[in-house]
């Protein structure tokens, strides 16, 4: 196993001398070029443990890298990354393993001897028998004019030849290699465990500041709801004292409306007594005035039939007297003189009546006068009393006020029927006569009232 060192090494496959440098498609075996700084690698020892180390290539400052642990994992460089020397079967040799993976190992693919073969990595467990001469490799100072790889590992399976003579040598430094190999493990175990305290510690705390978060968030959403509630509240308050302030209002508009209506009715009850007043007492004098009218021209109606009636006896009379006076009279038979003068004085008695047709005509004409007129005054009369009672239901009208007294005064109506002179007034529905609707009942007569 070769020695860290400060110089540049050449990384040179055992099964091919070429050796490993940076091109733009990756790491590959080229041949060898003392000149050549991508082919210069600088090997870097860990400070916490010089076993493990990192390769920095000196073409572009950076380090060898896998970027898979799995067969066919594909070798560049990058970031940092460490690795492993582990003794090789072939004098002076090596397996190189990444430690960023379990079974990794820096690999010549199929261990061609061929310029830009492909380096990758490759898992050496079940490989021992197979591929693992693919895997082995040698560092050497790269600036060495004179190196020459297969000299090179001539010589050192000869210094290998030498040291295998030593059992007890090989013996020791395999227990040494193991010793270190445990303690680096302790070491590593001891640090698993303090990392997976801290991260427990760590857990635990954000589990408890998650947890406090949680209380915090719980109780600001509780101080939102009761500022919700509490902003509702305000607002139905507030809304109460407008519906408040809107219903004094409506109150005092109602009762300003009601006192307006009080003086409004008050004026209309003084202005409707006295004109009330006023139109009863023109109704009641009208309603005389016409009843007046109505007795008098039955008065006249009354003589009128007097004197039609006399003047009928009268001529009834005459007549009687006229045919007993004819009845007296002797016959006469012969002659045309005698008959021509008697049929002269029938003639001449004839035209002495008096005649009766005319005035029976004008007694009927003025009858029927009498009795439109009647007619008209029962309906005005009605029209009256309607008036009058709607005046009456409108405004209460007491005994001894209202309308100067009028609220127990009943009109006067006739009692006879003009038409028959019947004395009461009775409906004829069982006659076969209804009474009009908005009319008084009918006489037997069939007249209105």
């Amino acid at each position: 196993m070769g020695e860290a060192q400060s110089k540049p090494v050449a990384i040179i496959a055992v099964n091919g001398g070429r050796v490993c440098e940076k091109k733009a498609n990756g790491v590959l075996n080229t041949a060898a070029d003392t000149g050549n700084k991508a082919q210069q690698w600088i090997i870097e020892p860990d400070p916490g443990d010089r076993s493990k180390m990192a390769f920095k290539n000196l073409g572009n400052n950076q380090y060898l890298r896998a970027m898979t642990g799995a067969h066919y994992g594909k070798v560049d460089t990058g970031q940092k990354q460490l690795w492993s020397l582990e003794p090789g079967h072939a004098p002076g040799s090596s397996w190189i393993k990444c430690l960023d993976y379990k079974d990794a190992y820096l690999c010549n693919s199929y261990g061609n001897h061929t310029i830009n073969n492909t380096v990758w990595t490759w898992s050496r467990t079940g490989q021992e028998s197979a591929y693992t001469h693919t895997m082995l490799w040698y560092l050497r100072d790269a600036e060495d004019t004179d190196f020459n790889p297969v000299a090179t590992a001539a010589a050192n399976a000869e210094t290998n030849a030498s040291a295998a003579v030593d059992p007890a040598k090989a013996e020791k430094e395999l227990k040494k290699r193991e010793a270190a190999l445990q303690a680096e493990k302790e070491a590593r175990l001891k640090e698993l465990e303090e990392t997976e305290a801290s991260l427990k510690k760590r857990k635990e705390a954000i589990a408890a500041k998650e947890a406090k978060l949680k209380e915090l968030d719980e109780r600001e959403a509780a101080v939102k709801a009761k500022e919700a509630k509490l902003q509702q509240l305000q607002k139905k308050e507030a809304a109460l004292k407008k519906l408040e302030q809107d219903i004094q209002a409506q109150e005092a508009a109602q009762k300003k409306q009601a006192e307006q209506l009080a003086e409004r009715e008050q004026q209309t009850t003084s202005t409707q007594a006295s004109s009330g007043a006023a139109n009863a007492k023109r109704m009641q004098a009208e309603l005389q005035k016409q009843m007046d009218a109505l007795q008098e021209r039955e008065k006249k109606l009354a003589a009128q039939e007097a004197a039609t009636a006399k003047q009928q006896e009268q001529i009834a009379s005459r007549e009687r007297e006229l045919e007993r006076k004819d009845s007296d009279k002797p016959r006469v038979t012969g002659g045309r003189r005698k008959a021509g003068a008697a049929d002269g004085d029938v003639q001449q008695n004839e035209d002495a009546k008096p005649k009766v047709t005319g005035g029976r005509r004008e007694k009927n004409d003025e009858t029927e006068k009498l009795e439109k007129a009647n007619l008209l005054l029962q309906v005005r009369i009605e029209e009256l009393e309607a008036q009058l009672d709607e005046a009456r239901r409108s405004r209460p009208i007491g005994n001894s006020g209202g309308f100067g007294g009028l609220g127990s005064m009943k009109l006067s109506k006739p009692g006879l029927c003009t038409f028959c002179k019947h004395n009461s007034w009775k409906a004829a529905s069982g006659e076969g006569l209804a009474p009009p609707a908005g009319k008084s009942p009918w006489c037997k007569c069939g007249a209105t009232r």
